[in-house]
């Protein structure tokens, strides 16, 4: 169990490592930011959740009904997520992500921001390998918990 550990603390530095090196070398894409972050924050939970109430984010948020109305509505205004009713009770809206606000949220989080592919790119086809696996299998476990 020890050496299991200790693999799980080199990950979590590495991963700490590349999260600042990136941000230190890519400080504009941050001030950039498409959207404030009270919205990118909601767009990410629309993205990574199955389709919730307005009752449920803003639970999930911390916020009032109220904040988080004017949150959704300035994110619908831009065509990022709308709102769907639910045919077996039409009182009950779902919020959900269009293709649009999907695709922010992969530009912002994906290797394809900033210049990740450009760092990708440099590594050799065995540790590009070898780290596709990594990532696939970590996914597997991801995909595999509850929501």
């Amino acid at each position: 169990m020890a050496e299991r550990d200790e693999l799980i603390a080199a990950l979590a530095d590495d991963n700490h490592a590349i999260a600042m090196s990136m941000i230190r070398q890519h400080r504009d894409s941050l001030t950039d930011l498409p959207l404030p972050m009270q919205q990118l924050k909601l767009l990410l939970i629309v993205c990574a959740s199955s389709p919730k109430t307005s009752h449920e984010l803003a639970d999930r948020l911390g916020v009032g009904a109220p904040t988080l109305s004017g949150l959704v509505d300035r994110l619908m205004e831009r065509q990022l997520i709308e709102r769907t009713s639910v045919p077996e009770d039409r009182r009950v809206r779902l919020i959900t992500a269009t293709d649009a606000g999907q695709a922010l949220v992969r530009d912002v989080t994906g290797f394809g921001h900033g210049n990740a592919r450009e760092i990708l790119a440099r590594l050799s086809l065995d540790d590009l390998g070898a780290l596709a696996k990594g990532l696939a299998a970590v996914r597997r476990v991801i995909d595999d918990l509850p929501e």
